[in-house]
């Protein structure tokens, strides 16, 4: 009997766009086929490489069986194609804490184009802030230049000021590789698209290899699976321009990895669109800061740590970039410093950036109102 096997033309599609299907199996050896798509239309096909228009977003069901004189096999492949809502569902400022444990079967989807053991998933360990992040299990690659990706919805971003047209996030990554000071097949690219991603920005927002390895992998070579300890030490943060000619009503955000044989676990949080293009942090004078409880339903604490006394300012603002609180002014000494974040509890349930300026250093964490 045949072997049923079969691909698609573009992983990410949106609702009633063309989605194009591949069947694998060597033409000379079926005499029929049967597809059945979920939520597409058509829902069934006999063709060889039929194309079809789904209804619903999220992961489709796709199965193929092929069939000749010997008999027929079949195939399920669950997560091959996701489908993002074709209207935007989301206005910036816009953020993704990855906090949501279904992020990636709702709003997010994350392909594996090898459909091997390394993918993106979200987990509860290892954050930048918060309960959840996203991973890449690099840790088990077992060949160079393996692509995943996560892709975000679509995002209307016509309301922004041009202060406001930047993408920001936190990544950390480290290799299992003990040549640390050598190239590397590690890289990270970020594209986006106003075309439901038809197509992809021919320049990257982002892009990072690892030619020089400490430009990109910023936690160094790590024995055994690599999870980011507690501080902004084991993080690095990306601010990047997003340019006028992509504020448009529907914006996809794609965070690409290439792994390698020997490298280790990416972790990406805390993206942020529509921010303004403060949030530039310097730890020169902060070696730690932390918000608790986050997320809160009440008042919320700030503890943080500095390398030297001086003057400190703490402003919280909305995502559109308004002060919303001012908590402190004033001089602080150096060492470890605690203070109620006085107000929250007055804030409606949102998403609200704490800025905290201590000298010339600026750091900014997010705060999570239930």
């Amino acid at each position: 009997a045949p072997i049923a096997d079969f691909g698609i033309a573009k992983r990410f599609v949106c609702t009633n766009d063309d989605a194009s299907f591949l069947a694998i199996t060597d033409a000379s050896e079926v005499d029929s086929y049967l597809w059945t798509f979920s939520n597409a239309i058509p829902s069934t096909s006999t063709l060889r490489n039929p194309v079809v228009k789904f209804q619903s977003a999220g992961y489709q069901n796709v199965t193929l069986t092929v069939t000749n004189t010997q008999g027929s096999t079949t195939k399920t492949r669950n997560n091959l194609v996701f489908v993002s809502y074709a209207n935007t569902q989301y206005i910036a400022p816009y953020s993704q804490d990855f906090e949501d444990p279904n992020v990636f079967s709702s709003t997010w989807g994350s392909a594996n184009y090898d459909d091997n053991n390394t993918s993106f998933t979200r987990v509860n360990y290892g954050t930048h802030s918060g309960n959840g992040v996203a991973m890449l299990n690099n840790y088990v690659a077992r060949n160079d230049h393996d692509i995943d990706e996560i892709v975000s919805p679509g995002i209307d971003l016509t309301a922004l000021s041009p202060a406001q047209m930047y993408l920001t996030f936190q990544y950390s990554w480290a290799t299992a590789s003990q040549s640390f000071n050598t190239p590397l097949a590690d890289s990270m690219n970020v594209f986006a698209s106003s075309d439901c991603g038809r197509t992809w920005s021919s320049v990257p927002l982002f892009k990072k290899g690892a030619t020089y390895p400490s430009a990109l992998l910023n936690a160094g070579t790590v024995n055994g699976a690599y999870q980011p300890g507690f501080g902004q030490s084991y993080w690095k943060f990306v601010s990047v321009s997003i340019p006028s000619s992509l504020k448009k009503p529907h914006v996809m955000f794609r965070f690409q990895a290439f792994s390698a044989v020997g490298g280790n676990n990416l972790y990406i949080d805390d993206i942020n669109i529509g921010l303004q293009a403060t949030a530039i942090e310097d730890l020169s004078v902060v070696s730690d800061l932390t918000i608790f409880p986050n997320p809160t339903h009440g008042e919320a604490n700030l503890k943080l740590e500095l390398t030297k006394a001086g003057n400190l300012s703490v402003k919280v603002y909305d995502l559109t970039g308004k002060e919303v609180l001012g908590v402190y002014e004033g001089w602080v000494n150096d060492g470890e410093t605690q203070m109620a974040i006085e107000g929250t509890s007055k804030l409606s349930a949102g998403i609200y950036v704490v800025n905290v300026k201590a000298g010339e250093s600026v750091i900014q964490k997010k705060l999570v109102i239930q």
